[in-house]
């Protein structure tokens, strides 16, 4: 009768604790850090490193794969609403604003930007 009592007790326990998370629960990811990119559907040659910081800052620096020469820097503020994804930068000199949709996982961010779909997303490992 012990014993049986003892499992009632146990197993309940272990079942609740287990089942306590889900990874997919994209709220406890943050966007913060630096990512990498691996995959662009959109067909640019860029291969680009993108830093998120908690001051909400980042930073972008793209590099052609095909022309060495051919690279760029920027850097601005971001702001993030729901899935909404805000950019304020300069880039040659003139302001710009750039809003994107995102979806965040533990080691992947996607991007797309107003026009494109998902699956046109750029998408980058966390590095």
């Amino acid at each position: 009768m012990k014993n049986l009592l003892f499992l009632l007790i146990v197993i309940p326990t272990f079942s609740l604790i287990s089942c306590s998370g889900n990874d997919d629960d994209t709220s406890n990811y943050s966007i913060v850090g630096t990512w990498i990119t691996t995959l662009d559907e959109n067909e640019n040659t860029y291969n680009e490193i993108v830093v998120f910081t908690e001051k909400n800052t980042f930073s972008a620096t793209g590099q052609n794969v095909e022309d060495a020469n051919d690279n760029y820097f920027i850097q601005g503020s971001f702001t993030l609403d729901g899935n909404s994804l805000h950019l304020d930068f300069i880039e040659n000199g003139e302001p710009e604003t750039e809003t994107a949709t995102y979806k965040l996982s533990k080691n992947t961010l996607s991007i797309w930007y107003q026009g494109d779909t998902e699956e046109q997303a750029d998408v980058y490992s966390r590095q």
